[in-house]
């Protein structure tokens, strides 16, 4: 969209998505986008990656994020793409 990130961030809230006690952030990874959000009060990170091999990254992200000392819970299944 083009739209500048805090008038995107302003219609979200005005929609109602929470964004208190969060901090999100996104990185390119060669093909892929990988956003991170980090839940203050749980102290939880999740992590959602999208691009070509999308679950093969996000496996090798787990595997390297415990190699830092970051435990995963686990990696979920690629979503379903429903078309229209």
């Amino acid at each position: 969209m083009r739209a500048s990130l805090d008038t995107v961030r302003s219609a979200l809230l005005a929609l109602g998505a929470p964004a208190q006690n969060r901090r999100s952030v996104a990185f390119d990874y060669d093909d892929h986008l990988i956003l991170l959000d980090h839940e203050r009060e749980e102290f939880l990170t999740t992590a959602a990656v999208g691009g070509p091999n999308a679950f093969a990254t996000a496996s090798w992200l787990a595997h390297q994020l415990e190699d830092f000392g970051c435990p995963v819970d686990g990696v979920l299944p690629p979503l379903d793409v429903v078309s229209a």
